[in-house]
């Protein structure tokens, strides 16, 4: 659930003086990731407001939908209202 490579990422997204400031910011906020995402899916089951999956994506290199990410980390997760 994070961005592989995000320093290119957001530099080829958002150009090398804002890409390098959200990406600072990213870098940041991702030793607080897991925790925050805990905290996220708790709530919204808590308030039966989703019922979350988790799925391994075995092939690595799979189109994710998104602008400039090639490839999805094997965690991915369904249904989130």
């Amino acid at each position: 659930m994070t961005l592989p490579e995000h320093t290119p990422w957001f530099t080829k997204t958002f150009g090398p003086s804002e890409g390098a400031r959200m990406d600072a910011e990213y870098a940041n906020l991702l030793p607080g990731l897991p925790e925050n995402l805990k905290g996220i899916f708790e709530y919204a089951r808590k308030g039966d407001r989703t019922n979350p999956e988790v799925r391994l994506v075995e092939k690595s290199g799979a189109a994710s939908g998104l602008p400039g990410v090639n490839s999805l980390s094997p965690l991915t997760v369904n249904r989130i209202y």
